[in-house]
């Protein structure tokens, strides 16, 4: 059986390594995002935070790229960044490819009844620029 001086030890370790856990993890990307928002031009205006980042979080992935590639700002501090700013160019070229497959799934694909969806992730692959 250990004693009192062992317990508090390993107490004492427990909560120091908990405490590193909670400093050293990031605030949530969701809870850094503010509300309302500003420029949306493709996404309805009354799209919810859950839907803006599902859309993003989709995007991301499928493309290979972080935030900054659209969005005005650097590092993990989603806080820092001017989500309302065109001055990035990779956000006009989204919003073309975001009008792009939305043609495709309404028009192109409704035409043949088809259940499937045109995403970024058909051609990108996980790449910026897909591959020819």
């Amino acid at each position: 059986m250990r004693n009192k001086r062992e317990w508090g030890v390993l107490l004492m370790g427990i909560l120091g390594l908990s405490l590193m856990v909670t400093l050293l993890t990031p605030p949530s990307v969701n809870a850094q995002i503010v509300e309302p928002f500003k420029n949306l031009q493709i996404m309805p205006k009354n799209s919810t935070k859950m839907d803006v980042m599902n859309v993003m979080q989709d995007m991301t992935f499928a493309v290979g790229t972080r935030c900054s590639y659209c969005h005005v700002g650097e590092g993990d501090d989603l806080s820092t960044f001017d989500f309302a700013s065109d001055a990035r160019p990779g956000k006009e070229i989204t919003r073309v490819m975001m009008r792009m497959t939305d043609d495709m799934n309404n028009n192109y694909l409704a035409e043949i009844d088809s259940e499937g969806e045109v995403t970024c992730l058909m051609c990108h692959q996980g790449q910026l620029k897909p591959e020819e």
